[in-house]
């Protein structure tokens, strides 16, 4: 049983445009503070569940009956962010125009988490391990830059620029150049060729570095991600658009991404932080290293109606492929490789009188399953969670993911105040698409997960 609290909140920037300066009358300065925190609270129970004469469990009204109730995981993380990004813009005439800037963000990071587990073997509790215990972690993360945009003739722009990202969370958290440059070419009947690479890099989420299996047993087991480095990536995307009319827009695109420096275990197995993000759940590795590649490609059509005549509407459609490579130097399937997606998306605005408006819309989603594994029996009974077999991950996938979902809002604008009433209709179809496999105490070991099912959502908002 699982009991999670997240919160998110994010003042606005201030000031709320940014604090532009005018220097003279070609350059000026600009400058904006923000604030944003972001905080997970949960508390996990162990179920044992009633059993009958023959050992299985029991079940009344299609349900288990729970006998007792005992607590097997509590933690909570709070991250608080704070953010100041500034840049001065220099024009040349009509052709030429330099920006340099820093973003500087301050990161102030508390954990704690104690977990243990049910010895199937022996029925007795583990100790209570402690796995994060960080109190108020500072570090900062830092990257100036500087940008050249210059036409070429009339209709070919060209722009360059570097980059550089330094971490103060490690000694390797550091890239001194990254290097950026594109060309846009107009082209006649409103068409235009775009071109664009740029070396890019990334770093983990907080709460990964301060990880340990055990942290009574410092002084024999390093922290497996503490001195890991930025994961990089080379950029390479072409375009072609062209207005097939005042307000119809065709837009393709291909792109190709070279990851390296992917953090992987240090022995052989499969694993990659290129899969983070793709479930719910944290990560708990073991000792990582930047020794890991990837690669992404596809291309993508997108048909945009521009917002007149009182509506708008979108269709993207996508093919791509994505693999990477743990340390094992096996390529396999990223849990994100669904291999397409569509969306459609359209919205139909209906005025009554200057105050007054309904806005219909729809939406519908299809994208490729993600990829799994078998799972590990063994291993699962005995962590309690579910552990995929190290060989064969990603060789199973989930069904193709569909959406279609429906809006409705109205509006009522008053003096310096508008009300807006909404009823969105979340999977209308109520189409049962799978998540993710979860741990059960009993053969084999695990169920499926769905996502969002049928969901109608009201609300009322009134904006000053």
């Amino acid at each position: 049983m699982v009991k999670t609290t997240a919160i998110n909140i994010s003042l606005p920037t201030w000031p709320p445009e940014g604090l532009n300066k005018p220097l003279n009358k070609s350059t000026f300065f600009k400058a904006t503070v923000a604030v944003s925190t972001n905080s997970q609270d949960a508390n996990h129970d162990f179920l044992f569940l009633r059993k009958n004469a023959q050992g299985d469990p029991l079940i009344e009204s299609k349900r288990f009956v729970i006998d007792s109730i005992r607590p097997l995981l509590d933690y909570k993380f709070t991250e608080n962010k704070y953010s100041v990004a500034t840049y001065i813009n220099k024009k040349w005439g009509a052709k030429s125009t330099l920006k340099a800037g820093i973003n500087l963000d301050l990161y102030s990071f508390t954990a704690f988490d104690e977990a243990r587990v049910f010895d199937v073997t022996t029925k007795r509790w583990t100790p209570w391990n402690t796995r994060w215990n960080a109190n108020n972690e500072n570090y900062a993360v830092l990257q100036p830059y500087i940008q050249f945009k210059h036409y070429l003739t009339e209709n070919l722009l060209f722009n360059v620029g570097l980059s550089s990202l330094y971490s103060s969370i490690n000694s390797n958290s550091y890239s001194p150049i990254e290097p950026r440059a594109g060309l846009a070419l107009e082209l006649p009947n409103r068409q235009k060729l775009t071109f664009a690479t740029g070396l890019h890099s990334q770093g983990l989420p907080s709460y990964l570095y301060f990880y340990h299996p055990n942290l009574k047993n410092l002084n024999t087991v390093p922290y497996p991600v503490k001195n890991v480095g930025f994961t990089k990536s080379w950029h390479f995307v072409a375009g072609y658009s062209k207005m097939l009319a005042d307000n119809l827009r065709l837009l393709v695109e291909a792109y190709y991404q070279n990851l390296y420096n992917i953090p992987v275990e240090v022995q052989k197995s499969s694993f990659s932080l290129v899969n983070s993000g793709a479930g719910f759940s944290r990560i708990f590795p073991n000792l990582l290293q930047n020794g890991g590649i990837g690669r992404n490609y596809g291309a993508e059509v997108t048909l945009e109606k521009f917002f007149s005549n009182n509506y708008y509407f979108l269709v993207t459609a996508s093919v791509f492929d994505a693999k990477y490579q743990g340390s094992d130097k096996i390529w396999r399937n990223s849990d994100f490789n669904g291999k397409y997606a569509f969306n459609a998306l359209f919205s139909k605005e209906f005025t009554f009188n200057k105050r007054k408006s309904l806005n219909i819309g729809a939406k519908f989603t299809a994208t490729g399953g993600r990829w799994y594994g078998p799972v590990d029996a063994a291993q699962s009974l005995q962590a309690q969670d579910i552990i995929y077999a190290d060989a064969t991950r990603n060789s199973l996938q989930f069904n193709p993911y569909k959406r279609f979902d429906l809006k409705t809002e109205y509006k009522i604008n008053r003096n310096r105040l508008t009300h807006t009433i909404a009823v969105d209709i979340v999977n209308v179809l109520g189409t049962k698409n799978q998540l993710s496999l979860s741990y059960i105490p009993q053969a084999p070991y695990f169920k499926q997960e769905y996502q969002l099912g049928f969901l109608p959502v009201f609300f009322y908002r009134i904006d000053f």
